[in-house]
């Protein structure tokens, strides 16, 4: 069913945040964030979206198509976690 047909239900935390941070230190071997790439393409066109992308990760050369998009649709691309972090808060704001 869907949500019309349900009736009225409580936003999920992903539609209630007023930011939505993704911190992305790709390591194939540990940590592929498979997943994170549907949900990161749900959320780019939101205007609630950051984007972290380590450098220094194991495999940053597999956040490029990420970054690519997300400066497409203006989303804030960082390289550290803190200002990721920075960035997120002040979209929170």
């Amino acid at each position: 069913m869907s949500r019309a047909a349900d009736g009225p239900h409580p936003l999920t935390p992903t539609e209630a945040a007023t930011a939505i941070l993704f911190w992305i230190p790709r390591d194939l071997k540990v940590l592929p964030g498979m997943t994170t790439n549907v949900e990161f393409g749900l959320d780019v066109g939101t205007g609630r979206a950051v984007l972290g992308c380590p450098p220094d990760c194991p495999n940053p050369e597999r956040n490029r198509y990420l970054i690519h998009i997300a400066r497409r649709h203006g989303v804030p691309v960082r390289t550290t976690l803190t200002d990721t972090v920075t960035a997120a808060l002040a979209l929170a704001r």
